[in-house]
Parts: structure tokens; sequence; C-alpha cells
């Protein structure tokens, strides 16, 4: 068998995608305030940013999804738009060793 010839991209590692990360943090201080009310209220809070269903008022709401849902697709749109376009290999060939978009 003849072996693949072609262009190789490095071996997988650890990189760390800063847009998936930033859109985690909007949700992620909201459960950050939510802790010292108790682990109900953490998911409560969770429930209702990353879902959209409120179990206190028993209703689904779009509201909140502003602080968890959507930041977070967004960090995604982000990362996989860097990845197709090559930002990201860019990067990698610049010597930037752990960071990503």
């Amino acid at each position: 068998m003849a072996s693949k010839k072609g262009r190789r991209r490095g071996g997988k590692s650890f990189t760390l995608p800063l847009a998936v990360v930033a859109g985690l943090a909007p949700g992620l201080s909201q459960l950050w305030r939510a802790k010292d009310y108790g682990m109900r209220q953490v998911a409560n809070v969770a429930s209702r940013d990353y879902i959209g269903y409120d179990p206190e008022s028993n209703r689904i709401t779009g509201a909140y999804l502003g602080y968890g849902l959507l930041p977070l697709l967004l960090g995604f749109l982000v990362h996989t738009v860097a990845g197709k376009i090559g930002i990201n290999r860019a990067l990698g060939r610049a010597g930037i060793p752990i960071l990503r978009l």
C-alpha cells in the first residue's frame, strides 16, 4: 500500500479555545453569584440561563438566555470560523503554545 502523501498537520495537543471560554464567562459569573443562596438556586440559575426554563415560575422564557446560552453559542461560532479560515493554525505557527480562538 502506498502511503498517503500531502500536507500533514501537527499532532493533537491541548489548546485552550479562548472564544468558547469567553462565552462561558457570563453564565459562570451568574452561577458564582447564586452559590451564596445554595445549590438549589445554582441549579435554578443554570436552568434559566442555559436552557430557558425557569423552575421558580415553572415557565419557559428566553429573557435570560443572553446570560448563558447565547454567549456560549457565539463563542462556538467564533471558534469554528477561526478554525475554518486558519487563524488557529497561524497562531500555532507563530509559536503561541496553548491559546487558540
